[in-house]
């Protein structure tokens, strides 16, 4: 986790859905400006490939609110606070499987010479992705900030846990909740060097 404000029901959501999903990794989301623009963009990618917020040519965060707006079944599930699949997040706290670690030699690692220059959540999900266990999930009811007021604003406007628990609902008889894992990842994925005006699409793994 980085340097959040943290309620128990955090880490207990991302750890229950990380094992319920089989994910590899499940991530919260962070916010800043009172909740109104999601923080880890730099290193979050839907599986569109792309930001999960379109960034403009002025890198103006005025479409901060409107995330997924280029992948309509992650929005939807965004929408009911529901998990969903992303190619890569990290969102300020996330619940790791071992298994990458302990078996499959995946490390952290900072991006090499001729790659996209990546923080290291990002090399991360694109390490699982190459090894073939791309369940990189993000956990829209777990949000998070870096200070107390802000934490205070975010779960304000965006909720806690325990406003979103009751989110399983049954249609044609399938949970809706429970994830239903693509085995591959985007065709592209946005390249984005920090935080700068420029941005260029690469190979996912």
């Amino acid at each position: 986790m980085n340097d959040i404000v943290l309620c128990p029901e955090d880490v207990y959501e991302l750890l229950f859905q990380q094992v319920y999903q089989d994910a590899m990794m499940a991530c919260a989301m962070d916010w800043v400006y009172q909740g109104k623009v999601f923080y880890d963009s730099w290193v979050a990618r839907s599986m569109s490939g792309d930001l999960f917020i379109e960034v403009p040519q002025d890198i103006r965060v005025a479409f901060g609110d409107n995330l997924f707006w280029d992948h309509r079944l992650s929005k939807d599930k965004w929408e009911r606070h529901q998990p969903l699949q992303v190619y890569s997040c990290w969102g300020g706290v996330v619940a790791l499987a071992s298994k990458p670690f302990t078996r499959d030699g995946i490390r952290f690692r900072a991006s090499v010479k001729g790659e996209c220059y990546m923080g290291e959540p990002m090399t991360l999900a694109k390490d699982l992705w190459r090894s073939e266990q791309g369940r990189v999930l993000l956990v829209p009811s777990v949000n998070v900030a870096y200070s107390d007021r802000e934490a205070t604003f975010v779960k304000g406007r965006r909720g806690y846990v325990h406003d979103h628990v009751e989110v399983d609902v049954f249609e044609d008889g399938k949970r809706t909740e429970k994830v239903i894992w693509r085995s591959k990842p985007p065709g592209q994925v946005k390249c984005q060097e920090e935080w700068g005006p420029d941005r260029w699409w690469v190979e996912p793994v």
